[in-house]
């Protein structure tokens, strides 16, 4: 609300200052009889750059997307692909492995290992 009063009376301040007339002519327009020719060169080197950045952003957009399918499909090879490992049936086959030779496992711990296995399954 008090930004709306404030925006109405800086708006009509505005508006009475750019009207106060100056050689038979308003203040606005000696102004803008001044200031055009700047005004007209800013505003088509802005267009020139947002063009520009328009056009670098669409090329962009296009290379991103164009990349994001592939061409092919990519297939497994039968012979390449990794086969499946067989299941442990107890912690005696897991102790086994080389690098659990070192481990010592309590049977408290071996009895967790092998309730772990057989809920895995």
């Amino acid at each position: 609300m008090f930004f709306m009063l404030k925006f109405t009376i800086y708006f009509s301040i505005s508006f009475v200052i750019l009207c106060i007339p100056i050689q038979n002519r308003t203040l606005f327009n000696l102004i803008h009889k001044h200031a055009s020719p700047y005004t007209t060169q800013i505003f088509s080197e802005v267009e020139k750059a947002a063009s520009n950045q328009i056009q670098k952003g669409s090329k962009f957009t296009k290379k991103f997307f164009s990349n994001s399918n592939p061409d092919q499909q990519d297939k497994v090879i039968a012979k390449f692909s990794s086969t499946k490992k067989p299941m442990m049936e107890n912690v005696e086959e897991l102790m086994k492995d080389e690098d659990t030779e070192e481990e010592g496992y309590t049977v408290e711990e071996k009895e967790l290992l092998n309730k772990i296995l057989k809920e895995a399954r």
